[in-house]
């Protein structure tokens, strides 16, 4: 599960000590900047803020990689709607063609349009993605919820996005106990096994978070819930110039050759 090293890994990682606002900020105008910015731009601002996850965050790139498999998976499922144009045999297309095939009565066609806006959306995807990833490996999440907190937002939101954050793992860890104790049981061995196991897995998961959830309530009242959670965190967090310097730089630069090159869209 990938889950649970990322949260290891947010607690572990060679930046932990750098203020998660400096962090907040330096992820969000990333990804602001990513959406406007042309293809190369956005494959220079990937590269660059990989650096710093793999060398300066020093995160395991095998699990980097296995992160990154996730984006990659969605846009292969989502870019064959945008790259290929389907039309009635009859019609024809004014606009040079790349591919085109015939399928019974539809024309099956790819146009350099096509090509264009799969790359676009592709790589503006993954450039955000890499930018919420550098957040997520290098930000415990209570210090995320810290810094929204610093922004006024609605406690019962926060207090909402910690339960949850606190109810995945709960289900996590019971999904990966039921599922152990089917495997022990040889409930896997055919199709009609698995589906029976999977029906009981289902149940029983149902079941059992409704208990932890009632667990969970019951030990904050036992603990003297008011009605308002309170995040805490011990660490001392100390800024680096080093830091500060190369990413108003590298953001600067990025932004620069945008401009110059007409880089930037609106």
């Amino acid at each position: 599960m990938i889950l649970v090293p990322l949260d290891a890994i947010a607690y572990q990682n060679a930046l932990r000590s750098l203020p998660p606002g400096e962090k907040v900020i330096f992820a969000f105008f990333l990804g602001l900047l990513s959406y406007f910015l042309v293809w190369w731009g956005q494959i220079l601002l990937m590269l660059w803020l990989s650096w710093w996850i793999l060398v300066y965050a020093r995160i395991p790139w095998r699990f980097y990689g296995k992160l990154l498999t996730l984006p990659l998976g969605f846009i292969a499922l989502g870019c064959p709607a945008l790259l290929f144009t389907f039309q009635i045999t009859p019609t024809r297309i004014m606009t040079p063609v790349l591919w085109s095939s015939q399928w019974g009565f539809f024309q099956v066609s790819i146009l350099p349009e096509s090509l264009i806006l799969v790359r676009e959306i592709s790589l503006r995807a993954i450039a955000i993605t890499v930018c919420v990833y550098f957040l997520l490996l290098t930000t415990p999440f209570v210090e995320l919820l810290q810094v929204l907190k610093k922004m006024k937002f609605p406690p019962l939101i926060l207090e909402l996005l910690g339960l949850m954050y606190r109810l995945i793992f709960v289900v996590l860890a019971t999904m990966e106990e039921l599922i152990t104790a089917q495997q022990a049981r040889l409930g896997y061995q055919n199709q009609r096994t698995t589906w029976n196991s999977l029906k009981i897995v289902g149940g029983e998961l149902f079941k059992k978070s409704l208990i932890n959830y009632r667990q969970i309530h019951l030990g904050l009242i036992s603990r003297g819930f008011t009605g308002k959670l309170q995040f805490l965190s011990r660490q001392n967090y100390r800024s680096q110039w080093r830091y500060r310097l190369e990413a108003i730089t590298g953001y600067l630069w990025l932004l620069y050759l945008g401009i110059k090159h007409h880089g930037l869209t609106v």
